[in-house]
């Protein structure tokens, strides 16, 4: 089954693929090294460019802690196939800028998680005054802009809905990995999305396709 679907590469669109997690974001001070808590592996350059250093020392210091640890807990706890402790060891590889309107303070976090198998998760946070939203994003190794994964996500279940198990209503994306990398920025690439459907596996094949006017991409099932 193959489908096909373009969208505008814009960024107005806020994505997400669970409810928004809102907490207080308290003021700290100037970033340094020695303020940022230890899980954090990710280094604050590109953040401190794009929103400045105060912020950035907001984001890499240990007032979002709390949110983002409920936040991957409850994504380990409820996509299934990982074997994941119950306090599991978390890390933040990656703090990546993502304005998604004029003014707006949004970045793409990233995270690893020591579950067997390691888990991959990735989440949008939003910065609005004093408080801050997260969303989870598509778990695993994805390069998908998160203003595309909602589509993507969409067309990929449709396709494999026709794997489904007698009796399965739901199916679940429970990893993403790339398996040809784009060989330079906006050319195509391809990834392989498995899914869980009532503990019955699918692989799924992605291709896309960037382009100026939009993005398009390709879904089919892995034989």
């Amino acid at each position: 089954m193959l489908n096909r679907v373009s969208r505008p590469c814009g960024r107005s669109v806020l994505p997400f693929t669970a409810a928004w997690i809102v907490v207080a974001l308290a003021a700290s001070g100037a970033l340094t090294q020695s303020h940022i808590p230890g899980y954090i592996e990710a280094k604050p350059d590109a953040v401190a460019k794009t929103f400045g250093a105060e912020t950035a020392a907001r984001i890499f210091s240990d007032a979002l802690t709390p949110i983002r640890r409920q936040a991957v807990l409850h994504s380990v706890k409820t996509i299934p196939g990982f074997d994941c402790p119950a306090d599991p060891q978390i890390a933040l590889v990656d703090v990546i800028p993502y304005p998604v309107k004029p003014g707006a303070i949004s970045w793409v976090e990233r995270f690893a998680v020591a579950c067997t198998p390691r888990a991959r998760r990735s989440f949008l946070l939003l910065l609005d005054s004093e408080q801050t939203r997260i969303a989870e994003l598509l778990p695993g190794l994805t390069i998908v802009e998160p203003a595309m994964q909602r589509d993507a996500s969409r067309a990929a279940k449709s396709t494999a809905k026709s794997a489904r198990p007698h009796g399965c209503d739901k199916t679940i994306i429970i990893d993403t990995r790339i398996v040809s990398p784009p060989p330079a920025p906006g050319k195509p690439w391809v990834e392989r999305w498995t899914c869980d459907q009532c503990s019955a596996r699918v692989e799924l094949e992605l291709s896309f396709a960037p382009s100026s006017q939009g993005a398009s991409w390709e879904v089919k099932l892995v034989k």
